[in-house]
């Protein structure tokens, strides 16, 4: 068997996988990918921002971007503050993959807002027309606050019919004939 580097072997219009080798009942040669090879699908990006902060406003508030499931793995990810782009530092965050073929990468600012400021995690990626914007608002996300009023609501119920059920069963037995 001769093995062959492939840094610098392959000129750019020969595909890097050569056919399978075909045999004498076989005589098409089958290809992993034909040349030239159709472009990978792109996936768009999925966004969300997350804080951590303390009960002090006036300390700074850690805001992280999540950015996942996009192809390919070329992205830009920014901070914008009041619609003006933060600098968060020299180099790209990284981008890692997933386990399904896509990619994810998060961006983190340390701010200290101040009321009425806004703070956008843009992202910018091949599969969008337009940049994905995603805001961070103070206090819950509505999703997450949906589920907090539906939490709250189902255990006040569950202490209602609880409280009745209490009450039912401390309350003394009817004496015979008194209704």
């Amino acid at each position: 068997m001769l093995r062959r580097s492939l840094r610098g072997a392959i000129a750019p219009h020969q595909h890097p996988i050569p056919p399978l080798e075909h045999t004498a009942e076989d005589t098409s040669h089958v290809h992993v990918c034909p040349p030239p090879c159709p472009p990978f699908p792109t996936a768009p990006p999925q966004a969300h921002v997350t804080s951590s902060s303390s009960s002090d406003s006036s300390l700074p508030v850690l805001l992280t971007c999540h950015v996942w499931g996009f192809y390919p793995p070329d992205i830009t990810v920014l901070w914008l503050h009041n619609g003006d782009i933060v600098s968060v530092g020299d180099q790209p965050p990284p981008v890692v993959p997933n386990g399904d073929l896509t990619y994810q990468t998060q961006l983190t600012l340390k701010a200290t807002p101040a009321h009425g400021d806004t703070f956008t995690c843009s992202v910018l990626h091949p599969a969008l027309e337009q940049p994905l914007l995603v805001d961070w608002g103070h206090g819950l996300p509505p999703a997450l606050l949906v589920k907090v009023v539906v939490a709250t609501v189902v255990m006040l119920l569950g202490l209602g019919v609880f409280a009745i059920g209490l009450h039912r069963y401390r309350a003394p037995a009817p004496v015979p004939g008194s209704t």
